[in-house]
């Protein structure tokens, strides 16, 4: 979804662009901050994924109540 949302703004965002093609304008006048946004959101995600669901099997210690998930059997 991140590399769809960033080419679809992107091809957006150039043939919108009507101004002189300058630093600032490309900086400020175009999409390229909501890319910076989006693929910025995206490592933070993949960073939390990585820390909750990549642990090794050494941490994987069984915790919990014992009350919560009750044996009826």
């Amino acid at each position: 979804m991140v590399i769809i949302g960033t080419l679809t703004m992107a091809q957006f965002s150039i043939v919108n662009f009507r101004q002189p093609v300058t630093l600032k304008n490309i900086i400020l006048n175009s999409t390229f901050a909501d890319i910076s946004i989006l693929w910025a959101k995206f490592a933070i995600g993949k960073v939390l994924f990585d820390i909750k669901h990549l642990k090794s099997d050494q941490d994987m210690a069984a915790k919990g109540l014992f009350f919560r998930y009750p044996n009826m059997g």
